[in-house]
This record gives structure tokens, sequence and C-alpha cells, in this order.
């Protein structure tokens, strides 16, 4: 690990503090410090190990007294490149901890090892760190959860990205043991120039793009056995009940309604399917392009002004505290990003896999390999996410799917009520295809009320289900709902603001509004409506 002859050894110690690589805060199970340590955050390229050893004497190991402690090491998203030290630089280091520190040390969390750091840990870690006998304090965990059982959940701080790779184990557990890359470019991602992951190939497969993945070969499937399902339904029943089609001849709008709505509920099935669920990625591009634009359109406007006026323009741009914690070169979506926190001690996290920062409420999905804004759900039916751009969408489609099955229903009841008794066989296909519809109407009723709670308090499924999990949720009272703004205006911006990226992106309220959504309803707020 060597210097970099541009920073200073203040800039370098400054640089630790920001990105907060080491920080002591929360306590174990058994009421000792706990010092937690970002693998992924420490700039290994740019900080010395000299620095390093005077930082942590100074700023790390001071605050610790004479007390024990513990050491809750992440190291989700390490890159051995950016992030380790060397094995000198780590035995160096290792070897200028005072004595003292060692004994105190109890135990070591060493989240999401993998088969890697576990093979170099009981290698070459029992040479390196025999001291103190270090290597037999070292504790691995290999999720999130199971760290509970060692620590105290409320008071340590676990980063957004840590969770999502929780999330990535749970689709890719051979991941765990170096089985399975954790590399976007394996799933299907488009490759890149500078990737260090080779290209991975599979047998001769199709030549046709949608049938060389897996995923999408039974995304497919699951299109075609839905609307093959319908079109059974529906052929079945005009193939065996003929009063309908009497009833047809001299009621025809009857009819015409039914296979309208039919016609109706797929045509709404396929719009949602292929609708963009709205992505951070392709967001980031338009408020980039959009900020671009501007620039350029006021640089033009200053200068024509100028060439008339004979005078020099110069403007300033963004306020001082942005520029200070974002950098002169921040983009457009940086800044934006950061002013949705800003009213949160939560910074924002840069995805892994997109590499782009994400606002609040954005999830990567790991089956778009993509990651949606107010991410909702993947759902498997329709082989795409529902998100900030199609929630409204699939909400329709939810209500006409309702409504077909309801209707399909009627008219299966209405045939084995006049026809209970003519052919075994029909009654036994009828029954059978009527006790399946009942089951899928139940489900979508339930499916359809969930949602519509969801709209009215603005909330997401994942939101709803990961609560404890997701960083800006975890510390919130259950009934408190964060983003709503009120029935009405909730179910206004579902609705209608739902086109454009900045109404899209909602920003983490302060503690002072959340105080607020935490009061009861009184009969006054019911009165001035607060609610809605």
């Amino acid at each position: 690990m060597s210097s970099n002859a541009s920073i200073s050894e203040i800039e370098q110690e400054e640089l630790l503090d920001k990105l907060q690589v080491f920080k002591i805060k929360g306590k174990d199970k058994n009421g000792r410090k706990i010092i937690r340590i970002i693998g992924k955050f420490f700039p290994a390229r740019l900080v010395s190990v000299d620095v390093l050893k005077k930082y942590l004497e100074e700023r790390v190991f001071q605050k610790l007294g004479e007390r024990k402690f513990s050491v809750l090491y992440v190291h989700t998203g390490v890159n051995r490149s950016e992030n380790f030290p060397g094995i000198s630089g780590l035995r160096s280091i290792y070897d200028a901890i005072p004595v003292n520190v060692k004994d105190n040390l109890e135990a070591v969390y060493f989240i999401h090892p993998g088969l890697q750091s576990r093979l170099f840990l009981a290698t070459f870690g029992r040479f390196l760190f025999s001291a103190a006998g270090l290597y037999g304090k070292v504790r691995y965990v290999s999720r999130v959860d199971y760290l509970w059982e060692h620590v105290r959940r409320k008071e340590v701080e676990i980063p957004e990205f840590v969770i999502d790779h929780d999330d990535d184990l749970e689709y890719r557990p051979m991941m765990d043991y170096g089985l399975e890359s954790d590399h976007p470019r394996v799933y299907g991602a488009p490759p890149t120039v500078d990737s260090p992951v080779s290209t991975y190939s599979m047998s001769n497969g199709p030549m046709l793009p949608i049938f060389s993945m897996p995923r999408r070969r039974s995304s497919l499937c699951l299109k075609l056995t839905l609307v093959t399902i319908h079109v059974v339904y529906l052929v079945i029943l005009f193939l065996f009940d003929g009063d309908l089609i009497e009833k047809t001849k001299k009621e025809p709008w009857y009819t015409a309604l039914y296979l309208l709505l039919f016609a109706v509920t797929l045509i709404q099935y396929f719009a949602t399917s292929i609708s963009s669920p709205g992505y951070a990625l392709d967001a980031m591009r338009a408020v980039n392009e959009r900020n671009t634009i501007y620039k350029k359109t006021l640089e033009t406007s200053n200068q024509s002004a100028s060439s008339r006026n004979g005078s020099i323009i110069v403007t300033v741009e963004g306020n001082q505290t942005g520029r200070n914690v974002l950098g002169s070169n921040a983009t457009a979506w940086s800044k934006l990003v950061a002013d949705l926190y800003s009213g949160s001690i939560i910074r924002p996290w840069t995805c892994t896999y997109c590499n782009v920062e994400q606002p609040p409420r954005v999830k990567h999905c790991h089956d778009c390999d993509k990651c949606v804004l107010q991410f909702d759900h993947h759902c498997v039916w329709l082989g795409n996410c529902i998100g900030q751009g199609n929630h409204c969408l699939f909400w329709w489609y939810l209500c006409a799917e309702t409504a077909l099955c309801l209707w399909t229903g009627v008219l299966y009841i209405s045939y084995l009520k006049a026809h209970i008794t003519l052919v075994w066989w029909q009654d036994g296909i009828m029954i059978l295809l009527l006790i399946t519809l009942a089951i899928s109407v139940i489900f979508l009723l339930l499916l359809l009320l969930f949602h519509s709670y969801l709209i009215l308090t603005n909330q997401t499924t994942y939101e709803l289900v990961r609560r404890r999990r997701i960083t800006y949720l975890r510390g919130l009272p259950e009934r408190v709902h964060p983003f709503s703004k009120g029935v009405y205006r909730n179910v206004y911006n579902f609705c209608c603001l739902r086109s454009s990226v900045y109404n899209s992106l909602e920003p983490i309220p302060s503690h002072e509004e959340i105080e607020e959504k935490s009061r009861p309803y009184s009969c006054l707020a019911v009165v001035t409506c607060r609610c809605c």
C-alpha cells in the first residue's frame, strides 16, 4: 500500500474520517463497545501504512480505553486492488497495535467472508495473526440476520449495500462458497471494456437473444401459459354452453362487453409486461443531460448578453456546502441524490452492480439486473419489475383481471345451474375450472386490496416486507409511513405525477417531519384533513 504523493497526511486522515471506514458505535450482547470497519470504504491506494497506524492509535484506540471491545468487519464488496493493503502492510499494521488493545479484543464478527477470505485466514492468517490469539476470535457471519445473535440490532448501522448482498445470497447461495460468481456479466449484463471477468458461455444455445438466457425463456413460457389459460376458459365456455351462444344472438351487447373486457385485460397485461418500471440509470442520464443542456443554454445567453453590454459575467452554481461535500466535479445526479438525503444522517450508496448512486426507495433487481425507482417487486408472471413507472399500470391490470375472473365465474356458475345433470364429464371439467377460478379470484382480490393500501399510504411491497432491513425505515414505528403525504395527495401523485423523474424521487423526511407523522390523529387533525 503506497501513499499517493499528491495527498498529504492530514488529507489522508480527513479522507478516512469522511468515508467512515472506522467507527466506534454500538455494543454487542455482552455490553462491549464495537468498532465497525467497512472494508469497501478503505482507500488502500490513497492511504499509507504509516498514516493508517497513526490514525488508529490517535483516533480509534484512545477512545476504547482499557475496556473490552469487539470488531465488526464488513467484507461485502471488497475489491482486492482497491481496498486490500497487502499482506506485508496488514502484518505491519497488526504488529503496531498495542498489546493491551489486542488483549482487550474479545471477538471479530466477519460479515460475508467468502471462500477466499476463509482460506486466507485458515492458512496465512494463522501465522500473521497468531499473537493474542486473534485467529481464534474470528466469528464468521454469512448473513446479516445472524449478526443480531451477537450484536444489539438498533445500535449498529449496516450499510444498504450489505443488505442488498444478503438478497444476492438468497438468489445465488453458491456465492458463499466461491462456486458462483457475483459479477453482473455472468447474469447477462452488458460487458464492459475494463471488466476483469472473462466471458462466460454456456453450451451452444439458440441464436435468438430471448432464448439464450434461462430467465427470459421461463418468463416467455409463463406469459404463453397465462394467455393459454385465458383462451382455454373462454373456448370451453362457448364450446359447452349452447345457451350462451343463443343469448349472444338475442343480446349481443352482453357478450360483446365480456369479450371487450377479455381483450382489454390481455392488452393491459402485455402493456404492463413491456412497460418500464423506471430505472435509476435512465433517470441519472436524463438528469445529467438536462443539466448539460441547461448549462449550454445559460452559457450561450450569458455570452450573447456580455457581447452586447461589453461586460464579463461570472456565474456561481450550487451552494458551497454541497460543493465541499461532493466536490467540484460532482454530477447533477450526485447533487440531486445528496439533496434527497439532506434531511437524514444516512448517506447515499452506490450500487455495486449498476455503479449508480441510489436515491431513496431504489432497489437493485437481480432478475432485471438494474436499479429500479420505487421498487415494489419483480412479477414472475409479467416477467417485469413493478416500480415507479408502471405501478399504476399494474394496479389497473389487477382491476381488469379481477373483473374478468369474477364475470367468468358468474358465467360458469350459470352454466352449472342449467346443465348440472346432463353430461357428467362436461360438468366435471367445468367444476374443476371453477374451483381454480375461485382460488384465482380470492388471490387477485387480496392482491388488489393490498396494492390499494400501498397506494393510499405511499408504500411499496419491498418497503413493507423488508422494513426492518432498510436503513431509512429501520428505526421508525410500524404505523409511521415516512413518504405518505395524505390519502388524497398519495392517490393523485400515484395516478398523475409518475412521468417526471423529479416527481418520482422523494427525499427522506427530516426528524421533525417524522415526529409530526408519529403524532396520533386527533379530532382536529381529521377536521383539518391532516390524514388526507
